[in-house]
């Protein structure tokens, strides 16, 4: 089973991210007993350097859907989930996939890798693969995090509660004439990570993890 890579970016490539843009909501439902989930890390095609990127004059056709934006500690990102029909050309020269599906992040307009920080190999844009429950989070200078979720089908969207701070709730989002879902969770440098609540569009628990 494929995973999603956890991903530490360098200092360089995102300022920190402290403050948090998305709505939140004042407190989650906290459920008697669900079957728990265990964060795993997806094995991924390793992306191109910028420089051979930069070599590719045509960029490659893809579908998206926005994910999440917001600022941050004076900070602008945006998260949005791509979906590469035909992998470019530039990405992993000599092993590229047939077909792509990518978590692209930016950072005031700037984009922290070319294609994605989560990119993975699928066949068509009905592959099972790319629809396994699975997570990862991205690290960013001083600490803060986009956290990621490719959930279940019938997963409509997500809570994550914190320690010292209110519940962020977030809707998954599908990139339309496919399969490929994905949500993703701002959590600032001085959050403590609590539970992950996923529910359906009834608001019914589909599953839970302590964080």
């Amino acid at each position: 089973m494929k995973q999603i890579k956890v991903v530490l970016a360098g200092a360089t490539a995102v300022a920190a991210l402290s403050g948090l843009a998305l709505s939140s909501s004042a407190s989650a439902a906290q459920p008697q007993s669900a079957q728990s989930r265990t964060v795993a890390s997806k094995a991924v095609v390793q992306p191109a350097s910028e420089q051979a990127v930069a070599q590719k004059s045509s960029p490659a056709k893809s579908e998206s859907r926005v994910l999440g934006a917001g600022v941050m500690d004076g900070h602008r990102w945006s998260a949005a989930l791509v979906y590469y029909p035909k992998t470019p050309a530039g990405y992993a020269p000599g092993h590229n996939p047939k077909e792509l599906l990518c978590i692209a992040v930016t950072v005031d307009g700037k984009p922290t890798n070319p294609y994605g920080e989560e990119c993975m190999s699928v066949t068509g844009p009905h592959d099972p693969s790319g629809d396994l429950g699975d997570y990862g989070q991205d690290y960013y200078a001083g600490g803060s995090s986009l956290f990621f979720g490719q959930p279940l089908a019938h997963v409509a969207s997500a809570t994550m509660t914190f320690g010292n701070a209110p519940s962020i709730t977030v809707p998954k989002v599908t990139i339309p004439g496919t399969d490929f879902s994905a949500y993703v969770i701002p959590v600032a440098a001085h959050l403590q990570m609590k539970n992950l609540y996923e529910y359906d569009s009834h608001h019914h628990l589909v599953s839970q993890q302590k964080l």
